[in-house]
């Protein structure tokens, strides 16, 4: 997670990249690390190809080290030769903390395809995190592409890594590399030597007091660290990831690297983050089991695993094109962990939390579109990782599955990682091989979704059905409210006799009409039942025909509640000028905490310009389940009737009272019963 922070703060600065200015390098490290002193030295050496077709006249080195001091000594050329250093100030780069840049001036420019050598040393002063020295991939100076638009320097792309670490021997060591060697230095102290082949960075993590759990699983090492009062997750952490590991080596058909690294990070934070062949998983599972219980923290670090290993192919193995947002590794990461949670039938939220993060932006007018730079991005977006970078790049995902089936794209994924192995891939290049493997020219949808700011708003129009013998005939319309998006899309239609017909709509109009035939007369219509597209309003994809479903018929709102549909009386007695129907509404509390939902049963008639409200709080207890019986009014002569149940998570009953009349229910919080003309009346 550091290394990716500091990658979208240096690209959120304005500095533009170039595939057209990316070299080849080698790093040759040698360090040495004093934790009594807290004293991090070393030197690297540094060989450049420059595989562009223009001259370099600098090169651009960007230090992320989180140190409360760091300093290069000296930079010099092949030779020994002292080179001029140029530090770039916050105020240059748009940096922040620990992050700096430094540009090297080199005596003679560096032609393409010749080949030049840097020497650098450096030092810094580093404080532990809880007896851990976390030498995430920014530890050393590393190669950045180019400034303002210039060529200076080669990329920070897949390299050789060549690394000598010193430092006290009662210390374990978590590397990128393999190791080749360990011997002794002076009295107490080890050197270890490693090798790292074609690595995005290299990553040391040094830890005091940790154990070692070592596994193989598809051929590849699984060695899991811990503190001694964290056996029990180590251990789990270690099974787990050795399952996933052989679930993705499946579905992709291998794992890119020999072996995985497990780190503990922080005991109070939650989650973790990925570098080369390292993991580091933030040890507060205990925590977690005893505020939400054991089967949450069980789930939750499935999750997590899952989640950190797919990054090792999506965003490490293979990388999104700059300067534009990690959408399509952050999706592919994303997709990738939901199979794996799919395949054990374990359901997360994070998902939908994500998806609401992109729906929410495009209801209120956002810019969302993908393929901005992310400066430019970040001005318009303060939450732009989650909107776009997740949120919109996970919708993006989830349709195109949908358009081209999901052993496709296991296809175009596996494609995908054997052609662009170490290399950065764009959404031209992503494009291409998907209408390769399926034969589709798919350029209308990533034009729309990548390269615009469209968005999709569908809704069931008018729905008609009539007798035709012994069979019911039904029109349904489908529109296009706004946004301009247009994507084919699954009607569903429920029958009384229980059965269900699935109807495709072509997605090419505004406006689309589909007829089905049935035995059975429709009782209920939804548009994306399985909520593929990113539909801005749902509110209008759900209508009830004809007789009614129970409230034994539960669907959930959301990742906290379970709702029972709308169950009418439909007796329709007389009360002066109108008619009284009763209802009845179950809700269920599907966490372990409590609560508060309000709800607001709204209903709309056809001929007159009135609205009958019923409103209601309810605080319910973990895994409460109430059912809500009243009753509404209808008027004489109404005709038909729209019955809206929306619902609002909300604290107490004043927050309800004060955001029901002013705020529209969350999205997807709400659901749609129509009564025909006279029903019973």
């Amino acid at each position: 997670m550091r290394r990716l922070w500091v990658t979208t703060l240096l690209l959120a600065s304005g500095m533009l990249l170039s595939a057209s200015v990316w070299g080849q390098s080698s790093f040759d490290i040698r360090l040495r690390l004093d934790p009594s002193r807290g004293v991090l030295s070393g030197e690297q050496s540094v060989v450049l190809t420059n595989t562009s077709t223009g001259a370099w006249e600098s090169l651009l080195f960007q230090w992320g080290l989180n140190a409360s001091t760091k300093r290069v000594e000296e930079v010099s050329d092949r030779g020994g030769n002292p080179l001029s250093v140029r530090y770039i100030t916050p105020e240059d780069a748009l940096s922040e903390g620990d992050v700096f840049l430094f540009e090297v001036a080199l005596p003679t420019p560096i032609l393409s395809g010749e080949e030049t050598t840097l020497r650098l040393k450096f030092a810094a002063s580093l404080t532990p995190q809880e007896d851990a020295y976390l030498l995430s991939d920014t530890w050393y100076p590393r190669l950045y592409p180019s400034v303002n638009a210039r060529q200076t320097g080669a990329s920070d792309e897949s390299a050789l890594y060549n690394v000598s670490l010193v430092l006290p021997s009662s210390f374990e060591v978590a590397a990128s590399g393999k190791e080749l060697s360990r011997s002794q230095e002076e009295e107490g102290w080890v050197r270890i030597d490693y090798e790292g082949e074609l690595l995005r960075g290299f990553s040391l993590m040094v830890g005091s007091g940790w154990e070692r759990l070592a596994t193989t699983t598809s051929e590849v090492e699984i060695q899991s660290y811990f503190q001694p009062e964290y056996e029990h997750w180590g251990k789990r952490l270690a099974a787990i990831a050795s399952e996933v590991i052989d679930f993705y080596s499946q579905k992709f058909g291998f794992y890119p690297y020999k072996k995985l690294c497990i780190v503990p990070g922080s005991t109070t934070e939650e989650g973790g983050y990925a570098t080369p062949n390292i993991i580091v998983v933030h040890q507060s599972f205990d925590n977690m089991a005893a505020d939400y219980g054991v089967s949450f923290a069980l789930g939750f670090s499935r999750w997590l695993i899952a989640h950190l290993i797919a990054s090792q192919y999506w965003g490490i193995y293979i990388v999104d094109a700059p300067p534009f947002p990690p959408w399509l590794t952050n999706g592919l990461t994303l997709y990738s962990d939901r199979s794996y949670m799919e395949s054990i039938r374990f359901s997360n939220p994070v998902y939908y939390n994500l998806l609401q993060y992109y729906l929410q932006a495009a209801a209120d007018g956002l810019d969302t579109t993908v393929l901005r730079p992310i400066a430019e991005l970040e001005s318009g977006l303060p939450d732009w990782e989650n909107i776009v970078a997740k949120g919109k790049s996970l919708a993006i995902v989830n349709m195109l599955v949908h358009l081209i089936g999901e052993k496709e794209f296991d296809r175009v994924l596996i494609q995908l990682l054997r052609r662009y192995y170490g290399r950065i891939v764009t959404a031209e290049n992503f494009q291409q091989v998907v209408e390769e493997v399926t034969g589709q020219d798919l350029g209308w949808f990533f034009e729309q979704w990548l390269k615009t700011n469209k968005i999709l708003d569908y809704q069931l129009g008018e729905i008609k059905t009539n007798p035709a013998g012994n069979e019911y005939v039904t029109t349904i319309e489908v529109t296009s409210r706004r946004g301009g998006a247009l994507m084919p899309a699954m009607v569903r239609v429920s029958l009384e006799d229980g059965g269900e017909v699935l109807e495709k709509v072509k997605g090419q109009q505004r406006r689309e009409r589909l007829k089905i035939t049935t035995t059975s007369p429709p009782r209920r219509v939804e548009l994306d039942p399985e909520e593929v597209l990113p539909d801005i309003n749902r509110a209008n994809n759900y209508i009830a025909l004809g007789k009614v479903a129970t409230v034994e018929e539960l669907f959930k709102i959301d990742q906290f509640f379970q709702i029972g549909e709308l169950a009418l009386a439909r007796s329709f007695q007389r009360e002066g000028s109108y008619f009284q129907d009763r209802f009845k509404l179950r809700v269920k509390n599907i966490t372990n905490s409590e609560q508060g939902l309000g709800i607001v049963i709204l209903a709309e008639f056809a001929n007159i310009r009135s609205k009958g409200r019923r409103s209601f709080f309810i605080s319910l207890a973990p895994y409460e389940e109430r059912t809500i019986e009243d009753h509404y009014l209808i008027p004489r002569g109404s005709g038909k009737v729209k019955i809206q149940a929306s619902f609002y998570m909300v604290k107490d009953e004043r927050e309800f009272k004060q955001i029901s009349r002013i705020q529209q229910p969350d999205l997807s919080n709400n659901y749609i019963v129509i009564i025909p003309p006279n029903a019973g009346r």
